[in-house]
């Protein structure tokens, strides 16, 4: 409901979980919703949703939702599944009695077909906005380092952790001599965890998939899919002020040729995530998630610099001997 209680003449949304359904049992959350029409379709801007939100008693959180399916459920076809992806955000935010203002990079929603949606339970909310700044020019040069370890799953699932639930998926090299890939038959799940440097410009995960087979030509008639998961701090309501799970997945799959889906990280910079895969008669390969620099690396990330000082100082050296070799020469 929409009130000024506690903050007069300030209009706010408050929220909280009801019960309702046929046996007065199941909770539901009321919220609000919205399709954002307005969104910026270049993929170079950034998109920011902001909120401003406090507790009205304890046990309190705000959950905002934010989906872009529509090609998904227009498609009737297998054809079309191929051109469709679901792309999915949400977020958890238990706040205190002091107004809070929560923000969060949505910058991989460009569809006008986006919709939020604002719930929670015991919470007031306000001040809802959504800002996209003009895409910056990217500079003439940038460097950047991966920050997954074994993306091509040459060193088979080192530094991946499979959940024993959902087991296991599958290295093989069938189909690609030579290639050694992660094959998933029957929605396993990997992940490894990965911090996100703050200080880098830009930060995105990129992996490359393809079908293994296709509807018809596997015992459950099952349709080739990836998707992937970025959590960040854990699992919803493990007690942390705050979760943050950004889904995408691409519904269908051909043999070839293989796709590479690629999503922004820029709005985790700062954190550590869990990038998890899972899929179904379905391959992935190419697993990385790149930190960009505009201008040098964080030493703290880039263990590497001590060589290049040493190679650094190994072309300084000769370069002073000859310096002082010519000055002799001249006396």
């Amino acid at each position: 409901m929409v009130t000024d209680r506690g903050n007069p003449e300030n209009p706010h949304l408050e929220l909280y979980v009801g019960t309702g359904g046929e046996f007065g049992s199941e909770k539901f959350e009321p919220g609000v919703g919205r399709t954002l029409t307005r969104l910026p379709r270049d993929a170079g801007s950034i998109t920011t949703l902001s909120l401003r939100a406090w507790s009205l008693a304890n046990g309190s959180y705000v959950r905002t939702l934010i989906i872009t399916d529509t090609e998904l459920e227009n498609a009737t076809r297998l054809e079309d599944l191929y051109d469709a992806h679901r792309d999915w955000y949400e977020s958890y935010y238990y706040p205190s009695r002091e107004p809070t203002t929560i923000t969060r990079d949505i910058t991989n929603f460009h569809d006008p077909t986006t919709y939020l949606i604002v719930a929670g339970d015991r919470v007031a909310v306000d001040d809802i906005t959504i800002v996209a700044t003009a895409p910056s020019s990217e500079p003439l040069f940038m460097q950047q380092i991966d920050l997954i370890k074994n993306g091509d799953f040459s060193q088979s699932l080192k530094y991946w952790e499979e959940d024993p639930l959902f087991c296991c998926g599958k290295i093989s090299e069938e189909g690609s001599p030579g290639n050694l890939h992660l094959e998933l038959l029957r929605r396993p799940q990997v992940s490894q965890q990965v911090y996100l440097p703050e200080g880098a410009s830009r930060v995105s995960v990129s992996i490359k998939a393809w079908a293994l087979t296709l509807p018809g030509q596997n015992p459950e008639n099952v349709i080739p899919n990836v998707e992937v998961r970025i959590i960040r701090d854990g699992s919803i309501f493990d007690g942390t002020v705050s979760q943050e799970t950004f889904w995408f997945l691409k519904p269908a799959l051909r043999t070839e040729p293989a796709i590479t889906m690629s999503r922004d990280l820029t709005g985790f910079k700062g954190k550590n995530i869990t990038l998890m895969i899972s899929g179904e008669e379905a391959a992935v390969d190419d697993v990385s998630v790149l930190a960009r620099w505009s201008s040098g690396f964080p030493t703290t990330v880039f263990p590497t610099l001590p060589v290049v000082a040493v190679i650094l100082a190994a072309s300084v050296v000769p370069l002073l001997a000859l310096r002082r070799l010519n000055r002799t020469r001249s006396h």
